[in-house]
This record gives C-alpha cells, sequence and structure tokens, in this order.
C-alpha cells in the first residue's frame, strides 16, 4: 500500500517544466481533397454519386426482402393460395436479381472510381512535391539536421495517406461478393420457384 502511495505523490509532483502533451487535432476534410484538381472532381462527384446509389440499392433490396416476407405471412394466414404465393414471390425474386445484379456492377465501379482518385490525388502530391523540391536551393538540402532520406520518407508517407487504405479495399471486396452470393440465391430461389 505504501509503494502505491509513493507512486501517486511521484505523479503529483511532476514538475511543471514538462508540460502535459496536447491532443492531436483531427485534419478537417478540405486537407483530403487539398490535392484534388479541377479535372479530377469530375471523379469524386462520380465516386459520390455511385456511393449514393449504392446505399439506395441496399435500402430497396431491404424493401424487396420485406416484401416477399409480407406475402409468405400472407400465405400462412391463409389470405394468399399456393399459385398465387408462387407468383408473388417469383416477382419479387426477380426484381431482387435485377436489383442484385445492379447493386453488383455499380459497387464495383464506386471501388474503382475511389480507388483511381486516391491514385490520382497520390499523383498530383508528388507531382508537386517534386517541383518545390527541385525549386529549393543546395544550402536548402545541406540545412536538413536528419537529412534528406529521414525527410524523403516522411513525405512519401504523407502522400501514402491520400491513397485509400488496402483494408478498404478488402472490405468493398468482401461488399461486392456478398452482393454476388445475394444475387445468386435470389437467381436459384427464382428458377427454382418456377419449377
Amino acid at each position: 500500500m505504501a509503494v502505491l502511495q509513493e507512486e501517486k505523490s511521484g505523479f503529483d509532483d511532476f514538475p511543471a517544466e514538462h508540460p502535459q502533451p496536447e491532443k492531436k487535432s483531427s485534419s478537417p476534410w478540405k486537407h483530403l481533397f487539398a490535392f484534388t484538381t479541377p479535372k479530377q472532381l469530375t471523379i469524386v462527384t462520380c465516386a459520390v454519386i455511385t456511393s449514393a446509389a449504392v446505399a439506395a440499392g441496399k435500402t430497396a433490396y431491404t424493401y424487396f426482402l420485406g416484401r416477399v416476407f409480407d406475402v409468405i405471412a400472407k400465405y400462412g394466414a391463409g389470405v394468399l393460395g399456393g399459385q398465387e404465393l408462387l407468383t408473388q414471390v417469383s416477382r419479387w425474386s426477380g426484381y431482387t436479381t435485377v436489383l442484385g445484379i445492379g447493386v453488383w456492377s455499380l459497387s464495383s465501379v464506386n471501388m474503382a472510381l475511389w480507388i483511381t482518385s486516391g491514385e490520382l490525388r497520390a499523383l498530383t502530391a508528388r507531382k508537386i512535391l517534386f517541383s518545390r523540391l527541385i525549386q529549393k536551393e543546395m544550402d536548402w538540402f545541406d540545412s536538413r539536421a536528419d537529412g534528406m532520406s529521414s525527410t524523403i520518407i516522411q513525405t512519401q508517407g504523407y502522400v501514402l495517406s491520400l491513397i485509400p487504405d488496402p483494408a478498404l479495399h478488402r472490405c468493398l471486396l468482401i461488399r461486392l461478393q456478398t452482393s454476388a452470393r445475394a444475387t445468386d440465391s435470389s437467381i436459384t430461389s427464382t428458377w427454382l420457384s418456377r419449377l
């Protein structure tokens, strides 16, 4: 117990000349697009539009599944007959299949647009960085305390942060696989219901 009290008093006597580190503030959104040129805004705009379309498609998918469960509930309540159930489930399964194919293709385009925009931003950043480094005098390079190798590594890390994370790519690929499986199950259920 005495050890804990000594440790606690040691923290209370922390010298004032060593200020506590400040929390690192996050960058605003405008920094994300600082290296986006006006020509690249078309790609970013298309990426945002396809993101919205994919989100709307997933919402519609939920609605279509709800309609299928509604039809099944009506059949369970005795309101619908077997043939009417088969007809309505086949129709909603067809809609779901078309929607799944559309969302699948839009997700592919969406992923390609976001990756392309990130790569173009990184390319623009590299070009600006290179042109600014070329304009520097030799004295500037010699005055670097850590040398040029650490400066180059640090700036390369900043440039790489403009490119989307590979984990994001994996996440998008998983979503594409999920869409493909949903489309496959919709096609299978449509064909089986017609047999």
